[in-house]
This record gives C-alpha cells, structure tokens and sequence, in this order.
C-alpha cells in the first residue's frame, strides 16, 4: 500500500496527479494507520525523524516530500507553483536511532 501523509492542498493536488498509484492520503498518520502498516508498505509525506525510524523498523518504506524553501517560505501555505519553483522532488529516506 502506498500512503501520502500531508495536510497541504498543494501537495495533495501534485500526487493526485502526479502519483495516482497511492492507495491513501491522510491528513495525519495515527496510531491505528501505523498499526496497520506492513512491511514493503510506502509513505510519503515530511514526517519527523523519530516517526520515520520507526517506520523504517517494521519495513515501511519512507519517501520525503524535499522542498528548496526559503526562509521567507518557511510556515506558508504553498501554491502548486510555489512547490515547483522550490525545486519539489520525492528521496526515499531510511533513518536509525543510534
């Protein structure tokens, strides 16, 4: 199963037509979707590295939404060409608590 997690129209609207092969998009990943989730699973999103470790444990694949944000963008609500011209790109991502 492939989720996007994300709270922003901008960015639901790029994977819409983007990556129609996602199964899911949430605005929040809870507890009950992370219970759920099975190894070889993917997610997209910008979660926080504590989150995305604990993915990585259980085998869900982890892929980050990476923007190019200014300072000045930082906090805003993103247009479609907002998100272009910050040089959006999809990283899968594997993080380990050390």
């Amino acid at each position: 199963m492939k989720y996007l997690i994300s709270r922003h129209p901008s960015t639901l609207q790029i994977f819409k037509s983007s990556y129609s092969e996602l199964d899911a998009t949430l605005r929040h990943l809870n507890k009950d979707l992370i219970g759920s989730l099975k190894e070889g699973d993917e997610v997209f999103g910008n979660l926080p590295f504590k989150l995305v470790a604990h993915l990585n444990v259980i085998g869900v694949k982890y892929f980050n939404i990476d923007l190019e944000l200014t300072e000045y963008k930082r906090g805003l609500e993103l247009s479609v060409t907002d998100l272009n011209k910050c040089n959006l790109s999809i990283a899968q991502y594997e993080v380990k608590k050390l």
